[in-house]
């Protein structure tokens, strides 16, 4: 299965974004890529290599970041799914080679669990659990479907919640143990390797 890999960046983590990046160009394939959508017309130059990553400007008068921005990169994403991934968070190997491994089905998403600072795992099976402080949008991989719900939402912080919820009705829904990604592991990865993410 081919990887759409979304970030929106409000270009002010740039050592984070940075590391993403390199994290994702020694473990995503050919076909993948990473599309990154920025909500400033500049970027820093040195932002701008990755093997997978493109870069891209979007903004839009009165709408709150990220959501429109992830919008605007489901618009653009080739892949067979989509992963969310915050440009402060990193995605782990592991399960983006399981997500490889699976085939492209258009009526499934995958759950994965989380791993926030302090060792806390989520992971939540059950769609009455779709809701705010059970679950975290970047958990679930989505297929490449023109039926996609938007992540617009007057509140940022429940946006992907309704987001998630919205799809957990048009999908089948398959759930893994393993850890999708890291949510601002910068302090705890920093000394190591990108490679070495697990």
């Amino acid at each position: 299965m081919k990887i759409s890999v979304i970030t929106p960046t409000v270009g002010q983590r740039n050592v984070n974004l940075d590391i993403l990046i390199l994290s994702l160009s020694a473990f995503l394939r050919e076909g993948d890529e990473h599309i990154v959508v920025w909500d400033t017309p500049t970027f820093p130059d040195k932002l701008t290599g990755g093997t997978y990553t493109r870069h891209f400007c979007y903004q839009e008068e009165g709408s709150i970041f990220g959501n429109a921005q992830r919008d605007y990169a489901m618009k653009l994403a080739t892949g067979d799914c989509l992963v969310w991934c915050d440009d402060d968070d990193l995605l782990t190997k592991t399960a983006i080679d399981i997500l490889h491994e699976l085939p492209a089905e258009p009526d499934k998403a995958h759950v994965f669990t989380m791993l926030y600072p302090g060792a806390m795992v989520v992971l939540v099976a059950g769609a009455e659990n779709y809701k705010p402080g059970f679950m975290g949008g970047p958990q679930l991989v989505v297929p490449n479907v023109s039926t996609l719900p938007h992540w617009m939402d007057k509140n940022v912080y429940s946006a992907d919640w309704h987001f998630m919820k919205e799809c957990a009705t048009r999908f089948q829904m398959e759930f893994h143990k393993e850890v999708l990604v890291l949510v601002r592991p910068f302090e705890k990865y920093l000394p190591h390797t990108v490679t070495s993410i697990p």
